[in-house]
Protein backbone atom coordinates (compact mmCIF):
# COMPACT_ATOMS: atom_id res chain seq x y z
CA UNK A 1 0.00 0.00 0.00
CA UNK A 2 1.61 3.12 -1.15
CA UNK A 3 0.20 5.46 1.82
CA UNK A 4 2.53 7.86 3.75
CA UNK A 5 3.07 7.33 7.57
CA UNK A 6 1.55 10.37 9.51
CA UNK A 7 1.45 9.46 12.83
CA UNK A 8 3.75 7.01 14.96
CA UNK A 9 3.01 5.59 18.68
CA UNK A 10 5.71 6.23 22.03
CA UNK A 11 3.27 4.74 24.30
CA UNK A 12 0.40 3.10 24.72
CA UNK A 13 -1.93 5.98 25.68
CA UNK A 14 -3.75 8.15 23.17
CA UNK A 15 -1.41 11.31 24.23
CA UNK A 16 1.55 8.75 23.29
CA UNK A 17 0.50 9.17 19.31
CA UNK A 18 2.46 11.70 17.71
CA UNK A 19 3.10 13.02 14.42
CA UNK A 20 5.39 11.14 12.38
CA UNK A 21 8.93 13.46 11.20
CA UNK A 22 11.52 11.18 10.60
CA UNK A 23 14.47 13.48 11.39
CA UNK A 24 12.58 13.58 14.91
CA UNK A 25 12.42 10.31 15.44
CA UNK A 26 15.91 9.52 14.42
CA UNK A 27 17.37 12.42 16.45
CA UNK A 28 15.76 10.26 19.80
CA UNK A 29 16.97 6.52 18.41
CA UNK A 30 20.52 8.21 18.55
CA UNK A 31 19.94 9.70 22.05
CA UNK A 32 19.92 13.07 20.72
CA UNK A 33 16.30 13.93 22.14
CA UNK A 34 13.77 15.94 20.48
CA UNK A 35 13.54 19.28 21.85
CA UNK A 36 11.26 20.74 19.29
CA UNK A 37 8.75 17.98 19.91
CA UNK A 38 9.35 18.57 23.94
CA UNK A 39 8.37 22.21 23.57
CA UNK A 40 5.72 21.74 21.00
CA UNK A 41 3.69 18.84 23.64
CA UNK A 42 4.73 22.31 26.65
CA UNK A 43 3.24 24.83 24.66
CA UNK A 44 0.10 22.79 23.78
CA UNK A 45 -0.56 21.94 27.46
CA UNK A 46 0.60 24.95 29.44
CA UNK A 47 -1.42 27.89 29.36
CA UNK A 48 0.61 30.82 28.76
CA UNK A 49 -1.25 33.49 31.17
CA UNK A 50 -2.36 30.67 33.75
CA UNK A 51 1.75 29.98 33.82
CA UNK A 52 2.26 33.40 34.88
CA UNK A 53 -0.47 33.65 37.32
CA UNK A 54 1.26 30.63 39.20
CA UNK A 55 4.88 32.28 38.96
CA UNK A 56 3.19 35.74 40.47
CA UNK A 57 1.69 33.33 43.45
CA UNK A 58 5.10 31.38 43.94
CA UNK A 59 6.88 34.63 44.41
CA UNK A 60 4.48 35.98 46.99
CA UNK A 61 4.02 32.54 48.70
CA UNK A 62 0.65 32.51 47.92
CA UNK A 63 0.70 29.08 46.22
CA UNK A 64 -1.69 26.76 47.50
CA UNK A 65 -2.78 22.72 47.31
CA UNK A 66 -5.73 23.59 44.52
CA UNK A 67 -2.94 25.89 42.54
CA UNK A 68 -0.49 22.32 43.20
CA UNK A 69 -3.12 19.80 41.77
CA UNK A 70 -3.14 22.19 38.36
CA UNK A 71 0.48 21.73 37.99
CA UNK A 72 -0.14 17.62 38.50
CA UNK A 73 -2.52 17.61 36.12
CA UNK A 74 -0.62 19.66 33.42
CA UNK A 75 2.40 17.45 34.02
CA UNK A 76 0.25 14.76 33.65
CA UNK A 77 -0.76 16.11 30.11
CA UNK A 78 2.52 16.34 29.19
CA UNK A 79 2.84 12.27 29.02
CA UNK A 80 4.77 9.64 30.74
CA UNK A 81 8.18 11.10 32.93
CA UNK A 82 9.73 8.27 30.28
CA UNK A 83 8.49 10.11 27.19
CA UNK A 84 9.43 13.23 28.71
CA UNK A 85 13.03 12.20 29.40
CA UNK A 86 13.68 10.38 26.32
CA UNK A 87 12.89 14.12 24.43
CA UNK A 88 15.89 15.44 26.61
CA UNK A 89 19.68 15.31 24.86
CA UNK A 90 21.39 12.83 26.76
CA UNK A 91 18.40 11.55 28.77
CA UNK A 92 17.64 8.60 27.23
CA UNK A 93 19.71 5.87 29.51
CA UNK A 94 17.62 7.80 32.48
CA UNK A 95 14.50 7.38 30.62
CA UNK A 96 14.62 3.77 29.67
CA UNK A 97 15.46 3.15 33.41
CA UNK A 98 12.04 4.43 34.53
CA UNK A 99 9.86 1.89 32.51
CA UNK A 100 6.25 3.35 32.39
CA UNK A 101 6.38 5.40 35.28
CA UNK A 102 3.82 8.30 35.41
CA UNK A 103 2.37 11.01 37.87
CA UNK A 104 -0.99 8.56 37.73
CA UNK A 105 0.63 5.72 38.77
CA UNK A 106 3.26 6.74 41.06
CA UNK A 107 2.55 5.85 44.81
CA UNK A 108 3.38 8.99 46.50
CA UNK A 109 1.43 11.30 44.03
CA UNK A 110 -1.45 8.98 45.03
CA UNK A 111 -1.17 9.41 48.57
CA UNK A 112 -0.58 13.02 48.39
CA UNK A 113 -3.54 13.60 46.12
CA UNK A 114 -5.46 11.71 48.36
CA UNK A 115 -4.55 13.82 51.31
CA UNK A 116 -5.35 17.11 49.45
CA UNK A 117 -8.70 15.48 48.48
CA UNK A 118 -9.21 15.16 52.54
CA UNK A 119 -8.84 18.65 53.13
CA UNK A 120 -12.02 21.24 53.57
CA UNK A 121 -11.72 23.95 50.23
CA UNK A 122 -10.30 26.41 53.37
CA UNK A 123 -7.53 23.97 53.89
CA UNK A 124 -6.73 23.84 50.36
CA UNK A 125 -6.96 27.75 49.77
CA UNK A 126 -4.86 28.49 53.13
CA UNK A 127 -2.37 25.69 54.31
CA UNK A 128 -0.95 27.96 57.17
CA UNK A 129 -3.93 26.82 58.68
CA UNK A 130 -3.42 22.77 59.28
CA UNK A 131 -2.70 22.56 63.03
CA UNK A 132 -1.37 18.99 64.11
CA UNK A 133 -5.33 18.25 64.63
CA UNK A 134 -6.23 18.98 61.12
CA UNK A 135 -3.09 16.56 59.93
CA UNK A 136 -4.29 13.65 61.90
CA UNK A 137 -8.10 13.94 60.57
CA UNK A 138 -5.94 14.17 56.77
CA UNK A 139 -4.10 11.82 57.19
CA UNK A 140 -7.23 9.01 58.65
CA UNK A 141 -9.00 10.76 55.57
CA UNK A 142 -6.87 9.37 53.32
CA UNK A 143 -6.08 6.22 55.18
CA UNK A 144 -2.47 6.93 56.27
CA UNK A 145 -1.43 6.38 59.68
CA UNK A 146 0.00 9.61 60.16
Amino acid sequence: VQVPLRFIGIGEKMPDIEPFIPDRIVSRLMGAGDVEGLSERAAAVIDEKKAKEVTKKIKKGEFNFNDFLEQLDMMKKLGSMKSILGMIPGMGQMANQLKDMDLESSGEIVRIKALISSMTPKERETPSILNNSRKKRLARGAGQEE
